[in-house]
């Protein structure tokens, strides 16, 4: 890399991937392959605030490049910021799902204490990734009222409706320029556009049509950045070279998709590559989360059950009848989006990396609340236990609360040292 550790040696917040982050966001575009598995939107936005800083301090960028200290400067600032906005949306997207505001506030809580704290100090994309997905989500979810209604009350499209949907859209294109794994929020709005309507709130089949209408033209937009950042570094890498002799090779293959190739050849990135000795440490230490998360994903179970033809209407409320608040249906999305998304971080990813991601997945934070707040109430009801008390704690969440209090602070110097996990 063309940054040297001295000068960044400085900025504690310098660390793991932001030292890949700095000399893309200093000149502006990518100069080595290695440097192109990491999403460009993060990257203009520390170029841009570094731009923006320069300007205010009078500072003129040398051939180009904008000073290190600004970018570095500007991508803390605007990490801080959207952490901070990303535990609120969490929390407005909670209360609008609950209508429980005291589960909301505990699941904000709990998102301040992050298992990975490292990332949300650091000029990383975590927490912009997190604010524009939860932001979307938002925009698109229904609110407890309308989830208790067995059908939906209008049968058009209200422009209300149609701007939100546009900017929730919009919302989830960012987080895919952020972090290509956005692009699995498509779901999101597969859910809402064509699930929901055909499923869990009948309307008419114009409106059906129209809803897979909307899906069609907005899915694509999701992908969209992702897409042509790909064209554009197959164009760079692939076309505007001097000779075929410098081509590289993933230019050749059938899918010329430079992100793949990178992250299996520099990140060792597949389906089961890190099951191996060496790395028994790193799925130990991130085994908390995935504890959490298959605890929250059976616990959700009574919400995936979804009526099928024929099926008595005395049994599908047998099957469906919650007793905690996360067995709720308006989970059901969240719970099936964070199943793939787990499963593909486990077998195809880095493992320990789901301590810093877990800050932009909200069931990790919804599991974490029913897991501490221990006996839980349904929603509809008031929020206290079916004893008038208020929530008491189990061991599981003392178990919970406890490894917090121990691997936070450990976590912050290992990542001080640049230790693993990252």
């Amino acid at each position: 890399m063309s940054t040297r550790l001295d000068d960044v040696a400085p900025f504690l917040a310098c660390s793991w991937d932001v030292l890949w982050f700095i000399p893309v966001a200093r000149r502006g575009y990518y100069a080595v392959e290695q440097e192109t598995a990491f999403g460009w939107g993060w990257i203009w936005v520390m170029r841009v605030g570094g731009k923006l800083l320069g300007w205010l301090s009078g500072t003129k960028p040398l051939q180009g490049q904008v000073e290190i200290h600004h970018v570095v400067t500007a991508g803390v600032i605007c990490s801080w910021t959207a952490g901070i906005l990303a535990g609120l949306v969490l929390y407005l997207l909670t209360l609008r799902l609950t209508a429980s505001r005291q589960f909301a506030k505990l699941t904000w809580m709990l998102y301040i204490l992050s298992p990975s704290p490292g990332p949300s100090i650091s000029p990383y994309t975590e927490p912009m990734y997190a604010l524009l997905s939860f932001s979307g989500m938002l925009l698109l979810a229904p609110s407890h009222a309308s989830l208790a209604m067995q059908r939906a009350a209008v049968d058009s499209i209200r422009w209300k409706e149609a701007v939100k949907g546009l900017v929730a859209v919009g919302c989830f294109a960012g987080a895919t320029a952020v972090r290509p794994l956005g692009v699995m929020n498509v779901g999101y709005l597969g859910w809402e556009l064509i699930v929901r309507p055909l499923y869990i709130q009948p309307v008419t089949w114009r409106k059906r049509f129209l809803l897979a209408c909307l899906f069609a033209l907005s899915a694509p937009a999701v992908f969209a950045p992702f897409v042509f950042s790909q064209i554009q570094l197959y164009q760079q890498f692939c076309l505007d070279v001097p000779s075929l002799n410098l081509t590289p090779e993933w230019c050749a293959r059938r899918m010329p998709v430079v992100y793949t190739y990178v992250q299996e050849k520099y990140w060792n990135v597949g389906f089961l590559r890190y099951f191996t000795l060496p790395q028994i440490p790193n799925f130990l230490l991130s085994a908390p989360i995935y504890i959490l998360l298959v605890y929250t994903h059976f616990s959700s179970l009574p919400s995936l059950v979804l009526p099928i033809p024929f099926m008595p209407r005395s049994v599908f409320l047998a099957l469906n009848r919650p007793s905690s608040i996360i067995q709720e249906r308006w989970i059901m999305p969240y719970v099936i989006h964070s199943i793939v998304w787990s499963a593909i971080l486990f077998f195809t990813s880095h493992v320990q990396i789901i301590l810093r991601l877990a800050q932009t997945n909200p069931v990790v934070w919804w599991g974490a609340a029913a897991l501490v707040s221990g006996r839980q109430r349904s929603i509809g009801r008031r929020d206290r236990n079916q004893d008038g008390k208020d929530f008491e704690m189990g061991m599981g969440g003392r178990v919970y609360l406890g490894w917090l209090v121990f691997w936070i602070p450990v976590s912050i110097v290992l990542w001080a040292g640049f230790y693993p996990p990252a």
